[in-house]
Protein backbone atom coordinates (compact mmCIF):
# COMPACT_ATOMS: atom_id res chain seq x y z
CA UNK A 1 0.00 0.00 0.00
CA UNK A 2 1.77 3.29 -0.76
CA UNK A 3 1.19 6.54 1.66
CA UNK A 4 2.34 9.64 1.04
CA UNK A 5 5.88 10.85 2.62
CA UNK A 6 5.55 12.46 6.48
CA UNK A 7 5.62 16.08 4.91
CA UNK A 8 3.25 16.11 1.87
CA UNK A 9 0.23 16.93 3.74
CA UNK A 10 1.76 19.37 5.59
CA UNK A 11 0.04 23.13 6.93
CA UNK A 12 2.40 26.04 5.25
CA UNK A 13 5.32 27.27 6.59
CA UNK A 14 5.26 29.99 8.47
CA UNK A 15 5.54 33.58 7.32
CA UNK A 16 4.18 33.23 4.18
CA UNK A 17 2.68 36.26 2.63
CA UNK A 18 1.10 36.98 -0.64
CA UNK A 19 -1.09 34.03 -1.17
CA UNK A 20 -2.11 33.69 -4.51
CA UNK A 21 -4.84 31.08 -6.33
CA UNK A 22 -3.36 29.88 -9.67
CA UNK A 23 -4.11 26.39 -11.69
CA UNK A 24 -5.33 24.85 -9.40
CA UNK A 25 -3.00 25.61 -6.45
CA UNK A 26 -2.59 28.00 -3.93
CA UNK A 27 1.13 29.88 -4.37
CA UNK A 28 2.66 32.29 -1.44
CA UNK A 29 6.18 33.72 -1.30
CA UNK A 30 8.44 34.57 1.69
CA UNK A 31 10.22 37.36 0.21
CA UNK A 32 12.77 35.02 -1.57
CA UNK A 33 11.57 31.40 -2.26
CA UNK A 34 7.37 31.05 -4.20
CA UNK A 35 5.84 27.90 -2.70
CA UNK A 36 3.16 26.33 -3.69
CA UNK A 37 0.42 23.56 -2.33
CA UNK A 38 -0.36 20.45 -3.99
CA UNK A 39 -2.74 20.11 -6.95
CA UNK A 40 -6.62 20.55 -5.81
CA UNK A 41 -5.23 20.56 -2.43
CA UNK A 42 -5.21 23.88 -0.84
CA UNK A 43 -4.50 22.53 2.69
CA UNK A 44 -1.53 20.05 1.63
CA UNK A 45 1.99 22.40 1.27
CA UNK A 46 4.84 19.73 1.00
CA UNK A 47 7.78 21.61 2.05
CA UNK A 48 10.07 20.43 -0.92
CA UNK A 49 7.39 22.53 -3.26
CA UNK A 50 9.04 25.85 -3.92
CA UNK A 51 11.08 27.38 -6.43
CA UNK A 52 13.67 30.82 -6.47
CA UNK A 53 13.58 33.44 -9.29
CA UNK A 54 16.48 35.06 -10.34
CA UNK A 55 18.00 34.94 -6.56
CA UNK A 56 20.98 36.76 -7.56
CA UNK A 57 19.45 39.95 -8.57
CA UNK A 58 19.32 40.66 -4.32
CA UNK A 59 16.09 42.13 -4.59
CA UNK A 60 13.04 40.66 -2.58
CA UNK A 61 9.91 39.07 -3.98
CA UNK A 62 7.09 41.67 -3.48
CA UNK A 63 4.03 40.70 -5.04
CA UNK A 64 2.34 37.50 -6.71
CA UNK A 65 -0.60 37.72 -9.05
CA UNK A 66 -2.39 35.66 -11.31
CA UNK A 67 -3.65 37.23 -14.46
CA UNK A 68 -3.65 36.44 -18.16
CA UNK A 69 -3.21 32.52 -17.94
CA UNK A 70 0.25 33.29 -16.38
CA UNK A 71 1.11 33.24 -12.33
CA UNK A 72 2.79 37.90 -12.40
CA UNK A 73 6.14 37.60 -10.09
CA UNK A 74 6.67 40.83 -8.85
CA UNK A 75 9.73 42.40 -7.50
CA UNK A 76 10.38 46.04 -6.95
CA UNK A 77 12.06 46.43 -10.18
CA UNK A 78 11.17 43.61 -12.06
CA UNK A 79 7.98 41.32 -13.19
CA UNK A 80 8.37 37.63 -14.13
CA UNK A 81 5.59 35.53 -15.31
CA UNK A 82 5.54 31.94 -14.98
CA UNK A 83 4.11 29.93 -18.01
CA UNK A 84 2.48 26.25 -17.79
CA UNK A 85 0.55 24.00 -15.86
CA UNK A 86 2.67 21.84 -13.14
CA UNK A 87 5.80 21.90 -12.12
CA UNK A 88 7.35 20.36 -14.41
CA UNK A 89 5.98 22.63 -17.30
CA UNK A 90 6.66 25.83 -15.60
CA UNK A 91 8.90 28.73 -17.31
CA UNK A 92 9.42 31.63 -15.78
CA UNK A 93 9.88 34.57 -18.62
CA UNK A 94 10.81 37.83 -17.87
CA UNK A 95 8.00 40.55 -18.64
CA UNK A 96 10.22 43.65 -17.54
CA UNK A 97 13.95 44.21 -16.10
CA UNK A 98 12.92 47.50 -14.42
CA UNK A 99 9.68 47.90 -13.60
CA UNK A 100 8.05 46.02 -10.67
CA UNK A 101 5.93 47.01 -8.00
CA UNK A 102 5.92 48.80 -4.52
CA UNK A 103 2.81 47.41 -3.06
CA UNK A 104 0.75 44.09 -3.71
CA UNK A 105 -2.12 45.72 -3.00
CA UNK A 106 -2.26 47.97 -5.61
CA UNK A 107 -2.54 44.96 -8.50
CA UNK A 108 -6.09 44.40 -9.86
CA UNK A 109 -6.60 42.75 -13.51
CA UNK A 110 -10.09 44.49 -15.17
CA UNK A 111 -11.20 44.32 -18.34
CA UNK A 112 -8.05 42.31 -19.69
CA UNK A 113 -5.53 44.93 -18.15
CA UNK A 114 -3.31 44.30 -15.25
CA UNK A 115 -2.68 47.71 -13.47
CA UNK A 116 -0.11 47.78 -10.53
CA UNK A 117 1.77 51.08 -8.80
CA UNK A 118 5.51 51.26 -9.70
CA UNK A 119 8.39 53.30 -8.93
CA UNK A 120 7.40 54.96 -12.07
CA UNK A 121 4.31 55.82 -11.34
CA UNK A 122 0.82 53.63 -12.47
CA UNK A 123 1.33 50.47 -15.23
CA UNK A 124 -0.79 48.33 -17.37
CA UNK A 125 -0.26 45.28 -18.93
CA UNK A 126 -2.09 43.08 -21.13
CA UNK A 127 -0.90 39.87 -21.30
CA UNK A 128 1.79 40.58 -23.85
CA UNK A 129 4.86 42.55 -24.98
CA UNK A 130 6.15 45.35 -22.29
CA UNK A 131 4.46 47.10 -19.25
CA UNK A 132 2.75 50.71 -20.36
CA UNK A 133 3.65 53.23 -18.04
CA UNK A 134 -0.29 55.13 -17.89
CA UNK A 135 0.77 57.79 -15.94
CA UNK A 136 3.05 59.72 -17.71
CA UNK A 137 1.81 62.82 -19.07
CA UNK A 138 -0.92 62.81 -16.74
CA UNK A 139 0.51 62.73 -13.59
CA UNK A 140 2.90 65.95 -12.71
CA UNK A 141 5.97 63.95 -12.01
CA UNK A 142 6.82 66.94 -9.29
CA UNK A 143 4.10 65.09 -6.72
CA UNK A 144 5.76 63.59 -3.74
CA UNK A 145 3.79 60.56 -3.82
CA UNK A 146 5.34 59.43 -0.74
CA UNK A 147 4.23 61.41 1.09
CA UNK A 148 0.68 61.64 -0.25
CA UNK A 149 -0.64 58.04 -0.20
CA UNK A 150 1.43 56.91 3.17
CA UNK A 151 -0.85 55.48 6.12
CA UNK A 152 1.61 54.74 8.26
CA UNK A 153 3.91 58.17 9.32
CA UNK A 154 3.42 61.44 8.96
CA UNK A 155 7.15 61.22 7.52
CA UNK A 156 7.51 58.92 4.95
CA UNK A 157 10.46 56.16 5.35
CA UNK A 158 11.31 54.06 2.15
CA UNK A 159 10.32 50.88 3.84
CA UNK A 160 6.71 52.54 4.95
CA UNK A 161 6.00 55.08 2.09
CA UNK A 162 3.77 53.06 -0.16
CA UNK A 163 1.84 51.18 2.24
CA UNK A 164 -1.16 53.17 0.97
CA UNK A 165 -1.24 52.25 -2.05
CA UNK A 166 -4.69 50.47 -3.22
Amino acid sequence: VLAPDEDINDPPISALIGVQTHVSRLFAHNGSRIYYSNLDQPEAWDPDNYFTLNADDGQKITALHSAHEVLLIFKRDQVWALYGENPATWTPRLVSPDIGTLNERSIITVEGATYWWSEHGPMAWTGSGAPIAIGLGKIDDQITFEAAISTVASTPTPASSYVGIV
